[in-house]
């Protein structure tokens, strides 16, 4: 009796163990499927989902071996034939689903593996491509003064280049995008698209400004390089002008051709007035834009236009001159045309009484002979 009981206790003990060993594995195999099929979490929460499995695995290991020992047991006692038919079934869809289970386990192990690297590259990226519109930000928000036109060409040739960096953060943009489709393939993507939004946004506004600023820098390079050139056109023309005007060929000219000079003279300089006057007010407009430094093109513009006034007074003056000369010259000449004429009649007259017809007292009769003559 003794044996029999203990023999029924022992039977009971192995079933009860059996279905709790059987319910325990099947209701972790339901969880570790899962999460190891788990691809709506980042790759941190899949890697802690990844360990946990590792880590209560040995467990369930034990727990399964234990089903199979009293389920061989079982089957091997029993006489119900489905009982001997559905545990064996059991046994061996357990045996199975935990083998697949460890292989997506190593699957999934490697794949995160390569997620959380990219996931890690992302954000370095990222912190280069924000590094890089910060420092650029500030370089922009420098005061900028252009002292000289080779100040102008080194700014311009520095902005040049910050343009030309931008090219490297839209690389870095295309490998954070390469980045986050690798990342989209096992695991939630989380806040990343965002990321990857504002870093672009980022990238664009700065390269905006900073090609706008370079831009206008280049066209400030060509505009004071036009401003030098009229400067020294300018500097040429006075120069020009005054050997013109003291230079011996011009004395002997007549003093009509001497006015003509300097009446073209005053317009030619009334000209270059203009040209310096609207190519400083060209270069003055990129100066509003922001750029300190106008004092010294204000500064050359009226050095220059100080000259230009200079010479303009002289040669006024010597035009005033020479067109009093010329009328007085005018008068000289009708009054001499005047004399002229009185000669000619006095030499008529003079003729007239030296004739031996001459008849001082019949001066009708004279006057018709003369007319004969």
């Amino acid at each position: 009796m003794d044996s029999n009981s203990r023999g029924l206790k022992r039977a009971k003990t192995i079933r009860t163990e059996y279905v709790k060993y059987v319910d325990d594995v099947q209701r972790w195999l339901q969880e570790a499927e899962v999460k190891v099929q788990d691809r709506g979490s980042e790759p941190k929460k899949v890697k802690e989902h990844i360990q946990t499995i590792e880590d209560e695995i040995s467990a369930i290991n034990d727990k399964l071996n234990k089903a199979i020992k009293h389920g061989n047991e079982i089957v091997e006692k029993t006489k119900d034939e489905e009982e001997k038919e559905m545990i064996p079934k059991t046994i061996e869809s357990l045996v199975g689903k935990m083998s697949q289970v460890k292989f997506w386990l190593d699957e999934k192990r490697n794949q995160i593996g390569d997620t959380l690297d990219a996931w890690q590259k992302f954000l370095s990226v990222y912190d280069l491509v924000m590094a890089w519109c910060q420092s650029k930000t500030n370089y922009l928000e420098e005061p900028i003064t252009l002292s000289s036109l080779e100040v102008v060409k080194q700014k311009a040739h520095e902005f040049s280049a910050a343009v030309k960096s931008s090219k490297q953060q839209s690389k870095h943009l295309a490998e954070m995008s390469k980045e986050l489709d690798i990342i989209a393939l096992s695991t939630d993507v989380g806040h990343l698209p965002e990321k990857l939004e504002e870093a672009n946004n980022a990238k664009n506004d700065v390269e905006g400004k900073l090609s706008e600023k370079n831009a206008l820098l280049h066209e400030t390079c060509e505009e004071w390089e036009q401003f030098e050139r009229k400067l020294k056109e300018v500097k040429l023309f006075i120069e020009k002008s005054q050997n013109s005007i003291e230079s011996a060929a011009n004395k002997k000219r007549t003093l009509r051709e001497q006015h003509d000079l300097r009446e073209k003279m005053l317009a030619d300089i009334t000209i270059q007035r203009k040209k310096i006057t609207l190519s400083t007010e060209k270069l003055q407009i990129h100066f509003r834009a922001g750029f300190g430094g106008s004092e010294n093109i204000e500064h050359l513009a009226k050095d220059s236009l100080a000259q230009l006034d200079k010479l303009f007074k002289i040669v006024e003056e010597q035009a005033h001159n020479l067109e009093e000369s010329l009328l007085q010259l005018d008068k000289y000449q009708q009054e001499i045309q005047h004399l002229r004429q009185k000669v000619i009649t006095a030499e008529q007259q003079l003729r007239l009484t030296q004739s031996p017809t001459y008849l001082p007292h019949d001066r009708q009769k004279a006057v018709q002979e003369q007319n004969c003559k």
